[in-house]
């Protein structure tokens, strides 16, 4: 925790950010520095930034549906009139219940929209006071969030109460007592989406700790299967699986994202990766190392196979990722590598990043053309699907940019 401790404590250092530490104990400051860590890992900041990149400011809008309805990201700096008023009570409750405070009592209880507290509910309650500890800590900016409007849709989700049990999985498992589960061990042990006992994976006393922590990160704040399954869970809010994860497709990748805006960023479309694929999978490939795993979340780079070398496709928050602790990263690696490899249908052909264009000259590769249509780059050579850009189909050996109507574009792979 020291180590994590001291990592948190130097990225908010680095950005400038004076945190309120003066009148805190040696204790108290352990703590906020150890929620800055966790926040990092959860990428916090990434959604509660400020449209003038002020972070935890919030005002970051995200489309919910395409009739206008959107949510904002919360001011959670201490500001007295414009930030976080949640007690720590509160607070705990909106990560393991999805409650929306900002409700008025009133009215009938509503949850929050895009906010993935399904995940960070399974974090322990040290670490839910270390990161409501660091927010606290956070020096005050007034910056006025407009209200979400979510629509009738999504207004009708309602909290939903937290369980005695882990129940989003292939097994429902207890979830052991908090007191003493100082890294998340015992909770990522149970946590553990697949059926069998994780801590079996592990022959040393060792490996089962980094095992177990690795299961605790990837499915609490990396939340890695919202992106890297496809479909990632029933949000059906009456089905009886509400919130399991689709384990069949376990961190198999397919997901498209759009990006915004592509002018800027030269991309039009990405995917997310096969982790777990037998034959696809990032971690089964013949170059699968704990280094190369490092390396790529440390460069940011995808470095061997198809479009490679690349810049990893946005959303992955590598940038983040690369500011945690080598023994949490490990962690990570070695709970990824005890997942059995996806197979058949699963075991998907992800695609590269779709770029974006205005003109022929925009497309560098090979046979490539703008697609004016769709402003993405196409035409360049292909013997799979892998080869072409996200959502691109591959016809005749050339990828073919997508139609308007493209399932691929609402569903992925």
């Amino acid at each position: 925790m020291k180590e994590a401790s001291a990592a948190g404590l130097r990225m908010m250092a680095d950005r400038g950010v004076e945190l309120q530490t003066v009148d805190k104990s040696p204790d108290e400051v352990l703590k906020i520095g150890y929620g800055s860590y966790l926040a990092n890992a959860g990428v916090c900041d990434v959604c509660h930034v400020s449209t003038d990149g002020t972070a935890y400011a919030g005002g970051v809008p995200f489309a919910v549906d395409l009739e206008g309805n959107q949510v904002l990201g919360k001011n959670l700096t201490p500001d007295a009139r414009t930030g976080m008023k949640l007690s720590e009570a509160q607070f705990v409750e909106t990560m393991r219940t999805g409650k929306d405070f900002s409700v008025p009592e009133d009215q009938a209880p509503q949850q929050l929209v895009v906010f993935p507290w399904y995940d960070y509910r399974w974090l322990t309650l040290a670490d839910l006071s270390a990161i409501y500890a660091f927010l606290r800590a956070l020096p005050p900016v007034e910056s006025e969030v407009p209200p979400a409007q979510k629509g009738a849709f999504f207004a009708a989700f309602t909290p939903v109460a937290f369980p005695a049990r882990f129940d989003q999985g292939e097994e429902d498992r207890d979830l052991s007592p908090e007191d003493a589960d100082v890294d998340g061990v015992s909770r990522g042990a149970s946590i553990s989406p697949l059926a069998g006992e994780l801590m079996d994976a592990g022959s040393t006393e060792k490996q089962r700790w980094s095992i177990a922590r690795g299961s605790y990160l990837v499915n609490t704040l990396g939340h890695c299967s919202d992106c890297h399954t496809n479909p990632s869970r029933d949000f059906e809010q009456n089905s009886p699986r509400y919130l399991r994860i689709g384990t069949e497709n376990f961190l198999s990748g397919g997901f498209a994202f759009p990006v915004f805006p592509a002018a800027l960023t030269k991309q039009i479309r990405t995917m997310s990766s096969n982790l777990t694929g037998a034959e696809h999978g990032f971690l089964n490939a013949a170059s699968d190392s704990e280094q190369r795993f490092l390396d790529t979340i440390d460069s940011g780079m995808k470095l061997d196979g198809p479009g490679a070398p690349r810049l990893l496709g946005w959303p992955m928050p590598w940038d983040n990722f690369r500011l945690m602790t080598r023994a949490d990263l490990v962690a990570i690696y070695d709970y990824l590598k005890t997942i059995p490899p996806r197979l058949h249908a699963a075991d998907k052909q992800t695609q590269t990043v779709a770029r974006y264009c205005e003109a022929d000259s925009d497309c560098l590769g090979e046979g490539e053309r703008c697609e004016l249509a769709s402003s993405e780059c196409a035409g360049t050579s292909c013997a799979a699907l892998a080869d072409c850009g996200a959502c691109q189909s591959c016809s005749d050996a050339a990828c073919v940019a997508p139609a308007a109507d493209d399932a691929c574009f609402f569903h992925g792979l």
